[in-house]
């Protein structure tokens, strides 16, 4: 029997999570996950490899509003970090996947991964730019209420409001096109998905 879980990596307490998840996990003979998060790695690929640095493409405003929320000594060992790796440091909860790594690890089960960290930060690093940088720090209550409201609609199972939730509202308001936004969704969800099939049939 194989147990289809989608997680919220980010912004979901991972306690929250039905008991009859972790009955499933623990009674599972391998868990399967996207990628391994704690591949040394991710390190090196979240560097920046252009010679610019984040403050000077954020500007002095936003640079400046992204050491209010993270520190002076977060924000100055992120300078020469990417976009992506800049945005994963703004306020969040630990990632719901490696909350159930880590429990499969102490439970000694054997873990597989559907795709490298590299694969996975070339498909993010795309879309994680300056633009969704800007419109997060500018928006840091809303992405606390959407968070809150996706948690609701995803621990009552209600897949319509999750949908609903993903409109282009947001992504227009941060300065991206409807045209993106569907190519968005084929790189990080339909695309990858399909990918993933062969994997999981082995």
């Amino acid at each position: 029997t194989t147990c289809l879980l989608g997680t919220m990596h980010l912004g979901v307490d991972p306690e929250r999570l039905p008991a009859s998840v972790y009955a499933k996990l623990d009674a599972a003979t391998t868990l399967v996950v996207e990628t391994d998060l704690t591949d040394p790695a991710a390190l090196k690929i979240g560097l920046r490899s252009d010679g610019s640095t984040l403050d000077v493409e954020l500007g002095p405003e936003y640079w400046a509003k992204f050491v209010a929320v993270v520190g002076e000594t977060m924000a100055g060992a992120a300078r020469h970090m990417s976009m992506m790796a800049a945005a994963s440091m703004l306020p969040q909860t630990a990632p719901m996947d490696l909350i159930l790594v880590g429990r499969a690890k102490n439970a000694s089960k054997p873990i597989a991964y559907l795709e490298s960290i590299g694969s996975q930060v070339a498909v993010l690093g795309k879309w994680m730019d300056a633009r969704a940088v800007k419109y997060m720090l500018d928006h840091l209550e809303h992405g606390k209420k959407a968070a809150l409201e996706g948690l609701a609609a995803y621990e009552a199972g209600d897949d319509k409001l999750l949908d609903k939730m993903m409109d282009s509202k947001d992504w227009v308001d941060s300065g991206r096109t409807e045209a993106e936004l569907v190519q968005f969704k084929e790189d990080l969800l339909y695309g990858r998905n399909a990918a993933w099939i062969p994997r999981l049939e082995q």
